[in-house]
C-alpha cells in the first residue's frame, strides 16, 4: 500500500479530473456480484493523521470528475462534492480493511446541473 499523508485539506478540484487508484499495480476493484462480499484490493491511501472536525479529503467543485479505488482515512468528509454534476465516485473506502468506520460522502449542493452518478455499492 502507498500512503499519501497530509497535514491539512487538499486543494479543491476545480475542473474535470480523474483519480483512479485502480491503476496501481496489484490493485483491483470489487469483482463479486451484489451480496457476494467484497474482494477489492485498494493500494492507494490518502491519510490525515490527526482527525479534525470538518476536514475534507477531496473537495470537487468542477464537475465531470471521477474518483475511484482510494482509501480516504481520517477525514470528516472523505469526498465532498459541492457543485456541478457529472461526477463518478466508485470503489472507495473510508478506512483500510482492518479499521472499519462509517463512510462519509457529502454532496451539499441542492441543485446540480448534471446528475452525479453514484454506482450501486459506491462509498
Amino acid at each position: 500500500m502507498r500512503t499519501i499523508v497530509t497535514q491539512s485539506d487538499l486543494p479543491t478540484i476545480t475542473g474535470p479530473l480523474t483519480i483512479d487508484g485502480d491503476t496501481q499495480p496489484g490493485s483491483r476493484s470489487n469483482r463479486n456480484g451484489l451480496g457476494l462480499g467484497d474482494n477489492r484490493a485498494l493500494l492507494i491511501q490518502i491519510a490525515l493523521p490527526q482527525r479534525r472536525d470538518g476536514s475534507n479529503g477531496l473537495v470537487i467543485t468542477g464537475g465531470a470528475s471521477t474518483v475511484r479505488g482510494l482509501i480516504l482515512n481520517g477525514f470528516t468528509n472523505g469526498i465532498n462534492i459541492q457543485a456541478n454534476g457529472g461526477n463518478t465516485v466508485a470503489g472507495n473506502s473510508p478506512q483500510p480493511p482492518d479499521r472499519p468506520r462509517v463512510p462519509r460522502l457529502t454532496s451539499p449542493s441542492p441543485l446540480e446541473p448534471r446528475p452525479t452518478r453514484w454506482p450501486r455499492g459506491a462509498t
